[in-house]
């Protein structure tokens, strides 16, 4: 308290002499034209100082607002409802907006929706899952009557389905692989031996190919670290470490690079992907932060997703990692991706939109900033309207070419004219102006998305895709070696890209590791087979929609 009182006191003291000074520097003026003069730089310097104050509350505030408030970006009414063959003015605000003093008047609406009909049965994917089925007649003497002890007549049955969880166990398999010779071909000594060998990607393991799988599974799929795992197994009377998982993990990831390159090369071979980037700490690595590279394929192409370990995050890498692309670029607006040959961005209107999203939550809605933060919003709202109605209407890529060209063009038009008409411009540290120059200079890349029909309105493919990884992280932390690094980016890609294509991951994991040692993985048809979403895969391991 006496500090407090102290800073205050020392506060004032330099205020009082400012004043001194200025009311002093204003008596030796002697013109009315220098006076004037004086006056008026006090009262831009008083401008300035309630900017910069702003400046400080807004950044208070949305460190607040990131911290505390809710993470959804999702506003009342998300999506405007539009109709194709409507040809009144689909933005019309009052149309979607019911009126606040109307609204005031009727205390009560009825409201109506649709929804689909529920189906009979407990578990939509029960084709997926083996049915055993119990009969409970009754035997002996329960079988005679209560009253007359004649014997009772079955009527019918009801059926109560219930599901029964059957616990993981372990088997010990003794493999005998046995050696034979030849008495015809055997001569001087030199007989002729041939060995039968146990078909796997792991002959010198102590576990098996289903073994390997399910560690896989637990950590990229179910995040579950390997100390963890480590507990669960001893618990079961085996004892490992988590040493022995990450030799093995290792070696999956070897086994399986054929198919992570495959993946890798489908995606730079198509004209359309989607990337993103997030830190990853390695132990052993002198950098505070390596990174792991996310490349998503195109939802117009076959599922799939690749994560690529990386030292840092300079371009330099993003121009390594799409070599040989010559497509669309879907990115958050990082600068390394313009920078790559024959390729074009595009940017992210999510990315552009989080920005108002942010002042619009930690702003007072009363203030200019609020309501301008809102104006910003709702021109993207619009162009994300028209999305939601080709996805609604189910249309082929040309056609939403079409719809973009014919109602998303002019919005953008407009958009671009309010940008420029910012009032703040000049408070190039206001988070308004941040937010509006954030769009203006990215404009030339969020518009591209109107150049293809297959191309999206924002990169939330990617970033759903490292999600994933991210969600891993906090849970394991980091990496001890850049090998284990590499071999956690080969494995989620695999697990991913799996999960993606509705295949069982564990089972399409053991059904690799035993089919790879009897191909030629140097042949890119055989290994093609192999692919998460290749037709040549044995229908059991995919999960029936």
């Amino acid at each position: 308290m006496v500090k407090y009182i102290y800073s205050m006191g020392c506060i004032m003291e330099q205020f009082v002499s400012k004043v001194e000074a200025e009311l002093k520097e204003y008596k030796t003026l002697k013109t009315a034209v220098d006076q004037e003069k004086f006056v008026k730089g006090l009262a831009l310097e008083k401008e300035d100082l309630q900017i910069q104050n702003i400046i400080l509350l807004e950044k208070l505030s949305i460190e607040k607002a990131r911290k505390y408030a809710k993470k959804t970006e999702k506003t009342i009414s998300p999506y405007i409802q539009i109709s194709l063959f409507d040809n009144s003015d689909i933005f019309n605000e009052a149309e979607t907006i019911a009126d606040k003093e109307q609204s005031a008047k009727d205390e009560y609406e009825v409201i109506t929706y649709k929804r689909k009909k529920r189906q009979n049965k407990t578990n939509l994917k029960n084709e997926n899952i083996v049915t055993i089925e119990i009969d409970h007649r009754l035997e002996g003497d329960d079988l005679l009557c209560p009253k007359c002890n004649q014997e009772l007549k079955e009527m019918g049955h009801k059926e109560v389905r219930t599901y029964n969880f059957v616990p993981a166990k372990l088997e010990l398999h003794v493999h005998k692989e046995y050696s034979y010779k030849c008495n015809y071909c055997s001569k001087d000594d030199k007989a002729l031996i041939v060995h039968s060998k146990r078909i796997t990607s792991f002959p010198k393991l102590m576990v098996e190919d289903s073994f390997v799988s399910n560690v896989i599974v637990e950590k990229y799929l179910k995040h579950v670290p390997l100390y963890r795992q480590e507990k669960v197994f001893n618990n079961m009377g085996l004892e490992v470490t988590r040493k022995n998982f990450s030799n093995w993990i290792i070696k999956a990831a070897f086994v399986l690079k054929p198919i992570y390159v495959l993946l890798y090369k489908n995606i730079i071979n198509s004209d359309i992907c989607h990337m993103d980037e997030t830190p990853l700490q390695v132990i052993t690595n002198e950098a505070n932060n390596t990174y792991i590279w996310g490349l998503a394929s195109s939802k117009y192409d076959k599922e799939a997703y690749v994560y690529i370990y990386e030292r840092n995050r300079k371009y330099e890498n993003a121009i390594k990692i799409l070599n040989g692309f010559k497509g669309y670029v879907h990115s958050d607006g990082y600068d390394a991706y313009k920078r790559v040959p024959e390729a074009i961005n595009v940017g992210c209107f999510a990315h552009a939109r989080r920005k108002y999203m942010e002042i619009i939550k930690a702003s007072d809605k009363d203030s200019d900033f609020h309501k301008l933060a809102l104006e910003g919003k709702k021109y993207i709202d619009r162009l994300y309207s028209i999305e939601h109605l080709a996805k609604k209407n189910n249309l082929t890529p040309d056609k939403i070419f079409e719809l973009r060209q014919k109602m998303s063009l002019p919005i953008i038009i407009e958009y671009e004219t309010w940008l420029n008409n910012n009032p703040y411009k000049i408070y190039n540290q206001l988070a308004i102006t941040k937010a509006i120059n954030y769009s203006l200079n990215a404009l030339p890349e969020l518009k591209n998305y109107l150049k293809d029909g297959r191309l999206e309105i924002d990169n939330n493919r990617a970033e759903r895709m490292m999600k994933s990884f991210v969600i891993g992280r906090k849970n394991f932390l980091f990496c001890f070696t850049e090998s284990g690094a590499e071999a956690s980016a080969l494995l989620y890609s695999i697990v991913e890209t799996a999960y993606a294509n509705h295949l069982k991951v564990e089972q399409y994991l053991t059904y690799i590791f035993k089919t790879l040692p009897l191909i030629n993985v140097k042949n890119i048809a055989e290994v093609s087979e192999l692919l998460p979403y290749s037709d040549k895969l044995p229908q059991e391991l995919k999960i029936k929609l």
